[in-house]
């Protein structure tokens, strides 16, 4: 993408008024982006402008360590939160926090933005009535005998009145190149474009807090073309959907900024997608957009502010077609934007999506649909009834708020498993040395002290004085006790108790919601017969690790992960009339359930935060 060091907004999205007396370059690599910003300004700042998602879970306070990023080249100072969060040879090496660090001299600045996506099928589902056709067109030349327009003699029989004013540009063109077959994207007897192969996509998208998912699909076939992923360049003005909304609030011009920032990243995961299926931009013609309100309103540019307070409305549901001229991406112009349909203020159309893929509402028996990240959105019922929930299970499920927490990429330990046989087995991804625990290894380890004896059902972390008879001394012998501080070694990476209560606290308000639904449909857990699990963390869990911990009923006769089921669900809106019908009736049919102030929910929270016997 070409560099933003000209974009006039400061980090708070306010336009500057006065140019900066002095402008230091930043670049970011491995992205390449760079910014400009005032002298004394923090690295946060210059990510924020770039549109590089460095993650501030901690508000920026120098806590988290979760903005941790290298300086390859330039000045940078060396700040007392850099001496507590890192070593002295990693000083040397030139490790910051950005949060805390001030611009003072251009930067070369590494940061791990890299994106871990499920790599299963992006995309099989059978498409029931679709959307589009595409139709070979023959435009015989004009004569005297035939004075009809370039319109009239391509689309006959008063098909000419049905040529969108953008087709009518590719016509003209067309016909001045003396072309005379082409191939003309149709949506039932409205022509939408016309191009000389018929190649027409498709892009199906996906809008997490934490990553955008884009699936490129070809219009005629329905055939996957490509699939990227990238971090939402939002995290830089914090890790949660709430931050981000209390951040539009408190700066001016905060909307813009976000609203920048998510449609920067949405373009680079088309870039991404066309390149890989080397295809043009302009050859996208039909775009379909899922995510909870929260993103879906910045996508649109809308003030988010009303999602955030009492009653905990937004200004639109979805479900209804825009253009892509009007949202400002770099794709075929009048590219009509299908906006998935949301179910309440906390639950997005990306569980709708999820829904389209799942279909439970098509089973007698009951069913469970977790979509796993930052808010856990659950929707339990079967065909009689519906009924869904939102819980903030925070950031620890992505490896925030975590001691050593990071996310999914290149370092990060995703797997934990024990036997007699092999002895503690760690998996970093990339299979290099652990750098930090990702969620998905938070959740294995837990499992497996759980298991062993080392947590115990409350969900402390026990000291080595204090384990039960039969503990392995191979695993025994990786707790730390400093004095009232215990920890867990990963080889260099301490999980700390508190860090275990984190997940605790995430695991107890998704297991209290699931029983929240159940009790509302009159039903109980040990009724469930499926489960599944969805979202960007959920594509990643081991089963067996969420039965341990107690995430998912611990009856339930069937569970298993959906890997990208929303981008899957947008991608049969984008091709499909019948799964468009179906989300909106789905969005219409299931019931709210609100665990705001909720005394149930509060109850099995208490209970949930348990760890199994």
């Amino acid at each position: 993408m070409a560099p933003i060091r000209a974009t006039p907004y400061n980090y708070d999205g306010a336009l500057m008024t006065t140019a900066p007396t002095h402008a230091y370059n930043v670049r970011f690599l491995p992205s390449g982006k760079t910014a400009a910003v005032p002298a004394g300004a923090t690295l946060r700042d210059a990510a924020a402008l770039a549109a590089v998602p460095l993650s501030f879970p901690c508000g920026g306070e120098g806590r988290c360590l979760n903005c941790r990023v290298r300086i390859l080249d330039g000045l940078a100072e060396i700040s007392d939160w850099d001496r507590r969060a890192f070593s002295a040879p990693d000083i040397e090496r030139g490790f910051r926090l950005a949060c805390r660090l001030p611009v003072l001299d251009d930067l070369t600045v590494e940061c791990q933005t890299e994106v871990v996506t499920d790599k299963r099928e992006h995309g099989t589902e059978g498409v029931r009535r679709p959307v589009f056709a595409v139709r070979t067109v023959d435009l015989p030349p004009p004569t005297l005998a035939l004075q009809k327009t370039a319109a009239e003699r391509a689309f006959p029989g008063g098909g000419a009145a049905a040529v969108a004013r953008d087709a009518l540009a590719d016509l003209a063109r067309l016909e001045q190149e003396g072309v005379r077959r082409f191939s003309a994207l149709c949506r039932g007897e409205a022509v939408l474009a016309l191009g000389r192969d018929g190649r027409f996509a498709g892009i199906a998208i996906d809008i997490g807090t934490t990553t955008v998912a884009a699936t490129l699909v070809d219009l005629a076939t329905g055939e996957t073309l490509a699939a990227a992923g990238a971090l939402n360049a939002q995290a830089s003005f914090g890790a949660d959907v709430i931050s981000r909304i209390k951040h539009t609030i408190d700066h001016a011009g905060g909307t813009a900024a976000l609203a920048r920032a998510v449609l920067a990243t949405i373009e680079e995961t088309i870039d991404e997608t066309c390149r890989a299926a080397g295809l043009g931009r302009e050859r996208i013609a039909a775009l379909a957009m899922a995510g909870n309100p929260a993103m879906i309103h910045l996508a649109l540019g809308l003030a988010p502010a009303g999602l955030a307070r009492a009653p905990y409305v937004g200004v639109t549901p979805g479900g209804f077609t825009l253009t892509a001229r009007e949202l400002g991406l770099a794709v075929y112009g009048p590219a009509p934007v299908f906006v998935l349909p949301s179910i309440a203020s906390n639950i997005g159309s990306d569980l709708i999506a999820d829904l389209l893929v799942a279909r439970i509402e098509e089973h007698e028996g009951v069913s469970v649909l977790i979509d796993l990240g930052t808010n856990a959105e659950i929707v339990a019922g079967n065909a009689k009834a519906l009924c869904a929930c939102s819980t903030a299970a925070g950031p620890a499920f992505e490896g925030a708020t975590i001691s050593c927490g990071m996310r999914a990429g290149t370092g990060a330990v995703d797997r934990v498993a024990w036997s007699e046989e092999d002895g503690l087995a760690v998996h970093a991804i990339g299979d290099v040395p652990p750098r930090g625990i990702c969620g998905s290894g938070l959740l294995d380890l837990a499992a497996v002290l759980r298991q062993a004896g080392i947590i115990d059902p409350t969900g402390r972390l026990l000291p080595p004085a204090e384990l039960p008879p039969g503990v392995p001394d191979g695993l025994a012998r990786h707790i730390v006790a400093n004095g009232k501080t215990t920890a867990f070694d990963l080889g260099g990476i301490a999980v700390t108790a508190g860090d275990i209560r984190q997940l605790q606290l995430a695991k107890g308000a998704v297991a209290a919601g699931v029983r929240t639904l159940l009790e509302h449909l009159g039903t109980t857990e040990d009724r469930v017969e499926t489960v599944l699990l969805a979202g960007a963390f959920g594509s990643f869990v081991r089963v067996e690790s969420a039965r341990a911990i107690g995430l998912v009923p611990p009856g339930a006769a069937h569970v298993a992960a959906l890997g990208n089921a929303a981008g899957r669900g947008a991608r049969l809106a984008l091709l499909c009339d019948e799964a468009r019908e179906r989300a909106r009736s789905l969005a219409a049919r299931i019931t709210y359930v609100e665990l705001a102030g909720n005394p149930v929910w509060r109850t099995h929270f208490a209970e949930a935060m348990r760890f199994p016997e």
